[in-house]
């Protein structure tokens, strides 16, 4: 009687380890699949704000008609020597001119060439990964050949 009680009771602890790993599996994988959503959403919303920064940093642009002085104004962005315009945002997108606590950074860059002004609008992370580009072409005048 007494080893009939003794199995059943290594069978009982034995069910309960299977429960237990299987439940354990199961945790381990929710973990997972919430830790990936968080980066989905998280690159979502980078790419997002990316994207409406460029969109009002070409309505600078072209609102200031080829004045490159006027669309830096425009933009809150310092002007780096080889002419390219360049905006800081912070972890919550706002514009910062604290070069450590930039995360990401808007950099724009317009060539005219007869009278066509050709301008690379770009997003990177504070990595060098870029997020978002946008390319625009505006006529603002002079000779055409």
């Amino acid at each position: 009687m007494q080893t009939r009680a003794k199995s059943r009771a290594s069978l009982f602890l034995l069910e309960l380890l299977i429960v237990i790993l299987f439940f354990a599996l199961a945790a381990g994988v929710c973990v997972n699949l919430f830790a990936q959503a968080h980066i989905a959403a998280r690159q979502g919303t980078e790419l997002t704000q990316a994207t409406l920064q460029a969109q009002s940093a070409a309505e600078c642009v072209q609102a200031a008609c080829g004045d490159q002085t006027q669309a830096a104004r425009l933009l809150g962005a310092a002007r780096a020597q080889d002419g390219t315009l360049c905006v800081l945002f912070d972890a919550n997108w706002q514009p910062t001119r604290d070069a450590h606590a930039g995360a990401y950074t808007l950099q724009v860059r317009c060539e005219t060439v007869q009278g066509l002004q050709q301008t690379r609008i770009e997003i990177c992370r504070a990595d060098g990964a870029q997020i978002y580009q946008l390319q625009l072409a505006q006529y603002v005048g002079g000779a055409v050949q």
